[in-house]
């Protein structure tokens, strides 16, 4: 596993992004991973590209609307 990860709530925190917005990106394989979540109960450790990659879509969302 990566030095540094971050889980759903610590993106949410960096990115104040809704969690729907970061499970639509994962289920679209958008978002980097850096340790698939071996079941329920258990977080999926995203890789630091992940907030980039959120907020580039925000800005996006937000300029297009």
């Amino acid at each position: 596993m990566e030095d540094k990860t971050y889980t759903l709530k610590d993106i949410q925190r960096e990115t104040n992004a809704p969690a729907w917005l970061i499970y639509y990106l994962r289920t679209n394989n958008r978002l980097p991973v850096a340790q698939a979540s071996p079941g329920r109960g258990f977080s999926t450790h995203y890789k630091k590209e992940a907030v980039g990659v959120i907020n580039k879509y925000l800005s996006e969302k937000k300029s297009s609307g």
